[in-house]
């Protein structure tokens, strides 16, 4: 179009040794124009013949298929082309040849297409093969975590050969549960010291209490005996102790 522009301000005299003079800066088998009288004579340039399909209103065009132009081998290939007609009735056509520029974008596309197609398939591939591994990891420590919540606190999460993230965060864990479950032992000790202190004291305090059941008492005191009894644990073991006095001492924890 900055061609055209130009050329139609040059006198029709003039215009063809415009044109020639004009090929020292075009680029031979890019660029190429033709000059022709108005039924078809070709007069000059590089294009031979006239394109019934390309319209003449001063406008490019795309054509699919190249404009027949001088050059040892036929081109056939795409070209951006537009009709310029002269005041003197001559007809004036440029044209830049549009295969190469089509070759380079194909080129290109295909370069794209293979380059996400190699990148995205082995990608995914990968991603599928690296999450199996710690996804399996994953749940084999949600299975424990669940048998440790079930009361077994013996059980320990699972640790890798490879000592990554997730194995010292499972080594933590593993650490507290062992305080945890020697902070129970430390407890049913203590609470087994305690009921065995117990034991004997309580068992001395039914014996009494079941003598003086046998003995004459009035109402009252036979009803503070009763209630007495129902307070004292019958099997004096370790859990009916401990039951005991937490009955006794409701405002205690368990």
């Amino acid at each position: 179009m900055q061609r055209a522009h130009y050329y139609q301000k040059i006198d029709d005299a003039s215009l063809k040794d415009e044109l020639a003079a004009s090929e020292v800066y075009s680029t031979s088998g890019i660029d190429a124009y033709g000059l022709f009288e108005a039924d078809g004579t070709h007069i000059a340039g590089d294009l031979l013949r006239l394109r019934a399909s390309l319209p003449g209103d001063g406008q490019v065009h795309y054509l699919e298929r190249g404009l027949s132009i001088a050059l040892p081998r036929e081109q056939t290939r795409s070209s951006h082309a537009l009709m310029q007609h002269r005041d003197d009735g001559r007809i004036l056509i440029l044209s830049r040849d549009g295969g190469s520029i089509s070759a380079v974008g194909g080129i290109i596309e295909q370069a794209l297409f293979w380059g996400f197609s190699l990148t995205l398939i082995p990608g995914l591939i990968g991603w599928w093969l690296l999450r199996r591994r710690p996804l399996r990891r994953v749940q084999r420590l949600q299975s424990c975590t669940e048998s440790i919540v079930s009361g077994n606190l013996g059980e320990r999460l699972p640790l890798s050969p490879r000592r990554d993230e997730l194995d010292m965060l499972a080594n933590a864990v593993n650490v507290m549960l062992e305080h945890i479950e020697q902070l129970m032992h430390e407890v049913k000790g203590a609470c087994d010291g305690i009921a065995h202190d117990l034991r004997t004291p309580l068992t001395r305090l039914r014996a009494h209490l079941d003598q003086l059941q046998q003995l004459p008492l009035d109402s009252s005191h036979a009803e503070t005996l009763n209630m007495a009894l129902g307070f004292a644990p019958t099997k004096p073991d370790t859990n009916s102790l401990l039951n005991w006095c937490c009955r006794q001492a409701p405002e205690l924890p368990r």
